[in-house]
């Protein structure tokens, strides 16, 4: 029995050891946030994070503690085959959930959790953001770590087993007993809440937060609770905060008419990846998108819209169903659920237009095809249209020029009033493209803004093609982004500049140019253009018209349990699971963290209840 005990507190070691070392490894790779960090600061997320990590070591324990009470009848020889077994794909999971959460934290500053594994029925576009060379260099160091790990298992604690003697029912009922003593650190604790990711915040800074969290106690709680089926924002059990949302979005009189035609060709183009970063009337540099920086001159430039999250799922529900989800919500993977939103296709559609989708990609992923086909899109044309084509493809698909040349031939060929929705993928990880760069010093600065370059161009030569035709005139013609970046100086993902992307409304069927500085985001632009249109839009609950006089100047965004609001007059991010104040400008009163607080429970008990 000395043996079998040798073996298991070696072993909790072991696994202690590298949860301790798998933490020191993420400080290290998220240098850009980490280093900002006081080095007292690095010593605290490790004590903060000891409840989670012991909650984790007892989860991985609990086989090993089990089939050590069961094979204690026999030599230890049975135990060390049983446990070899478990221990290749404790490391095995330990590896891969690890090294996906460096990758992920670093893309988009949250810890690995279940939504991901709802893309791996499109593995195509799961490996896109990656290179091949990637995946050799990603497999070469799960292989040696793996060998490293099991080798030294094998020899420094695997070892213990084999000489040891069979324990007999002293030994079965002593392991029984210590499985016992595993569920209060699983638990947290002997008190009546059981252990969340709250017990490692201790911070203002929310980056030290989560360095203290345990990714694969994270992960592992997500995929069992991640189902989705409660509001996990439930601040107030009265309705009367739905009255309020009313109020916050209500505009009264006429709004200013833009448009010099009733039923314009409506060409929307979503730009992927397009912060305001990029231009230069946003803050951004003068050079990397010169078209839209010179095109923003002769439309309507909206300079203060906000992304309503940060993937292209989120985005287009956004802008096309005027839904700004929350997080976790992916709300495009459940197709009965989206069958019974809003959809400015549809409205259009009711108004006698015809509505098309362009996307150089897989239109599969993320189930955005059963997204359109809900939406009443006639007409998808994806990656497989464009069989014929046999230039270059980036990881995901047909680069943005030729997409553009199909839109455009579809629009100056119909004689109709169309809806066209174009999504374009070359301004996507890992930022490759057709041709030369053209910043071509290197490093990844250069690399996003030269794959931003491209888009732009191409962008720019759709609307010169356009404008030099005769539907110019009939064309309304909307620019905005699916989400914006933490790149290409790195932005936390709470903070405004992530969130922040350019709008530019053009063509012959403006009235005037001008510049609306109005806040506002992805979800107000359905309500806005049907309301230009003379269409009803009374069932956008949480859309605004940005050119209604009356309308609020006020935006939002969400990211991992929490939100931000901007206006005017304040500006602030608000961390729910602590309760702190991410970041704030101008006076942050009671009202606006009601407003933050109703908004953020009524989208997600709205998805609830469709």
């Amino acid at each position: 029995m000395k043996g079998r005990l040798q073996f298991i507190f070696t072993y909790l070691f072991f696994w202690f050891v590298l949860f301790i070392i798998g933490k020191f490894i993420f400080l290290l790779y998220q240098f850009n946030q980490s280093f900002a960090l006081p080095i007292a600061d690095w010593f605290r997320i490790y004590g903060h994070g000891l409840r989670l990590d012991f909650s984790t070591l007892g989860y991985f324990s609990l086989i090993p503690v089990l089939i050590l009470s069961v094979t204690s009848f026999w030599k230890g020889k049975t135990a060390w085959h049983c446990l070899n077994v478990y221990t290749i794909i404790a490391i095995i999971l330990f590896l891969m959930v690890s090294i996906t959460d460096l990758v992920i934290f670093r893309a988009w500053s949250v810890h690995l959790d279940y939504l991901p594994l709802q893309y791996l029925v499109s593995p195509k576009e799961v490996t896109a953001n990656l290179s091949w060379y990637y995946f050799l260099i990603l497999l070469a160091v799960v292989s040696l770590f793996f060998y490293l790990l099991y080798s030294f298992y094998r020899r420094r604690i695997a070892s213990l087993l084999l000489n040891a003697s069979n324990g007999g029912w002293k030994s079965a009922l002593l392991f029984l007993f210590f499985l016992l003593l595993l569920f209060p650190p699983i638990r947290g604790g002997l008190r009546t809440t059981p252990i969340n990711v709250s017990s490692a915040y201790f911070h203002k800074n929310i980056f030290a937060n989560q360095a203290a969290i345990n990714p694969l106690w994270y992960f592992g709680h997500s995929v069992v609770e991640g189902k989705e089926t409660r509001n996990p924002y439930a601040f107030f059990k009265e309705k009367g905060y739905e009255k309020d949302l009313e109020q916050l979005y209500s505009s009264t009189g006429e709004t200013d008419k833009v448009l010099n035609r009733e039923k314009p060709v409506i060409i929307l183009v979503v730009m992927e990846t397009f912060t305001a970063k990029l231009v230069e009337s946003l803050g951004g540099p003068p050079d990397v998108t010169p078209q839209f920086n010179r095109w923003s001159r002769e439309g309507i430039l909206f300079t203060h819209v906000y992304a309503n999250g940060t993937r292209t799922d989120r985005g287009l529900l956004a802008i096309i169903s005027g839904f700004p989800t929350v997080e976790p919500l992916s709300v495009l993977k459940y197709p009965e659920k989206t069958n019974k939103m809003t959809y400015l296709s549809r409205d259009l559609i009711r108004n006698e237009y015809n509505a098309s989708f362009y996307y150089g990609g897989d239109v599969d992923f993320a189930n955005m095809k059963s997204y359109l086909m809900n939406g009443g899109f006639h007409r998808i044309v994806s990656e497989k249209d464009f069989s014929s084509y046999h230039g270059y493809r980036s990881n995901w698909g047909v680069p943005d020029h030729v997409v553009y040349d199909t839109l455009l031939s579809d629009v100056i060929s119909r004689n109709d009033t169309g809806f066209y929705v174009m999504l374009t993928l070359s301004h996507h990880e890992p930022f490759n493209i057709p041709g030369e760069p053209h910043f071509p010093d290197g490093g990844f600065a250069n690399k996003f803004y030269s794959s931003a370059y491209y888009a732009d161009s191409c962008l720019g030569d759709f609307l010169h093609k356009m404008k030099s035709s005769e539907r110019w005139n009939d064309c309304l013609i909307v620019i905005v982004a699916d989400h914006g970046s933490p790149f290409p100086e790195f932005s936390q993902y709470q903070d405004p500049a992530k969130y922040k992307i350019p709008m530019l409304w053009l063509g012959g069927a403006l009235k005037k140019d001008s510049v609306v500085s109005k806040y506002c985001s992805q979800s107000d632009i359905a309500v806005t253009l049907l309301h230009q249109l003379g269409i009803d839009n009374n069932n956008y609950v949480l859309g605004k018209d940005i050119l209604s006089p009356s309308s609020g100047s006020f935006t939002f965004y969400s990211f991992k349990d929490g939100m931000a609001m901007m206006s005017d007059s304040v500006q602030f991010g608000l961390d729910f699971i602590s309760g702190n104040t991410l970041f704030s400008s101008g006076p942050v009163t009671d009202r606006e963290i009601y407003y933050a607080k109703a908004l953020q429970q009524f989208i997600y008990s709205y998805y609830l209840t469709l």
